[in-house]
Formats: structure tokens, sequence, C-alpha cells
């Protein structure tokens, strides 16, 4: 949707992006003992093939999927800077090899949004967020929504 608003305003607008999902849920691998809402979210929000609907949202010429686990798929990430970044995969896993990975790429002034940040049954996440960003330190901002948004302030 932002993207859109972005392109109407502006037709010379084009951003490239890159996802990363297993499109067969949360691997069960990756669950810790302390992440129990990821058998629900298997269970419950990953019933079915979601990938065909998924690829329908984003914009076939400047969107590349990368398909499998993370931390398996960061390799075929070969860019050097992002300025935006979105993790939601509702365990600590991935979102910590993914944030290790593309946090040193974020530009300054570029924007992490954390989708589980502020849920009271994804504290795992918030725990290792809070203790990654105490010792770079960013400060995450908590939204009315759970999430957070986080601006990296230098390289």
């Amino acid at each position: 949707m932002v993207i859109n608003y972005f392109e109407l305003r502006d037709p010379e607008f084009r951003i490239e992006m890159h996802l990363f999902d297993t499109f067969a849920g949360i691997p069960q691998a990756q669950i810790r003992p302390d992440e129990p809402l990821a058998h629900w979210h298997n269970e419950n929000n990953y019933a079915g093939d979601v990938k065909e609907r998924v690829v329908s949202l984003f914009p076939a010429d400047r969107t590349t999927f990368h398909i499998g686990m993370v931390p398996d798929t960061l390799s075929g990430f070969k860019g050097d800077r992002v300025d935006f970044i979105s993790l939601d995969m509702n365990i600590v896993e991935p979102e910590k090899a993914a944030l290790e990975f593309f946090w040193p790429k974020l530009r300054p002034g570029g924007i992490l949004l954390i989708d589980d940040y502020g849920f009271q049954k994804h504290t795992s996440q918030r725990n290792f967020y809070d203790r990654f960003f105490d010792a770079s330190g960013a400060i995450p901002l908590q939204l009315p929504t759970g999430q957070a948004i986080v601006m990296k302030r230098s390289g």
C-alpha cells in the first residue's frame, strides 16, 4: 500500500524488494520451548498455499522471492545497502539471523519494522531485540499495534 502511494505520486519512484519466506509455515526445528505461539501460527495462519496470494501483492518486475528457511536463504541477497527492513517471522532464530545480516546494511536514517515486539506471547523476541539494541544504542519505539520501529542513526 505504501509503495502504491509513492508510485501514484511519483511515476519515477521504483523500489527493489526482497522477500524471505518459507511459504510452509514456521520451521519446527527453529521453534524454541519458550515460543508456544509458533505452533498456533502453523496450525491457524499457514494452512494451505499462501504463496500465490503473497506473490500477487508485489510487482513481479522488481521483487525477488527467497524461498526457504532463514538464515539459509540470506546469502541470496547480493546487495550492500537497504533502506527498510520488516521482520515478521514470529520466532527468535530467523529474526536474529536476519537482523544480524541486514542491520549492518541498513543505511543511516533507514527504518526497521519489528512486527511482534509488544505482544506478551512474543517475549522471547522482545528480549532478543532489547539486548541487541541496548548494545547498539538504537531505541525501539513501540507502536499501539504491538509493532516497533527503529531508525538507524549511524553506520
